[in-house]
């Protein structure tokens, strides 16, 4: 649907909460649609708080290394592939070089934040070791 960049005002009408309404042309059927004036927007308040680092190095290259322990009050999470090599993340279970994980590239990165974050325990997988990762959470 597309609408005029300025409504026509023509004759208002009350809803049934009483606000307002206008009618906007829809030009792509000729008729008319009828919008509230106020629209109600909804937000996520920010929050404040610390960052624990959880940055580190493949300590056994081919195998599942947790880098997070469970944490229920998580609001954040960060985490960087600095390294050449792929690198896999799973939440609350071990990782692996395949799905369910979430493969995160060679100067790669996934950031976490909103209504819903994971609070199960965060693993790792690469298949090399001593490959470097950056990871916060708070």
């Amino acid at each position: 649907m597309s609408f005029p960049v300025s409504p026509i005002r023509t004759a208002a009408g009350k809803d049934e909460l009483g606000e307002e309404r206008y009618p906007l042309f829809d030009s792509a059927t000729g008729g008319l649609v009828i919008v509230p004036t106020t629209v109600n927007v909804s937000s996520v308040a920010s929050q404040a708080g610390a960052l624990t680092n959880r940055s580190g190095t493949i300590t056994a290259g081919g195998s599942d290394q947790q880098i997070a322990a469970s944490n229920s009050s998580r609001h954040f999470f960060f985490f960087q592939n600095v390294s050449d090599t792929d690198m896999w993340i799973n939440f609350g279970a071990v990782a692996n070089a395949d799905q369910p994980s979430i493969l995160v590239k060679p100067n790669g990165s996934m950031r976490i934040d909103g209504s819903f974050l994971p609070s199960g325990a965060v693993h790792v997988f690469c298949a090399t070791t001593g490959k470097s990762f950056t990871c916060k959470e708070g």
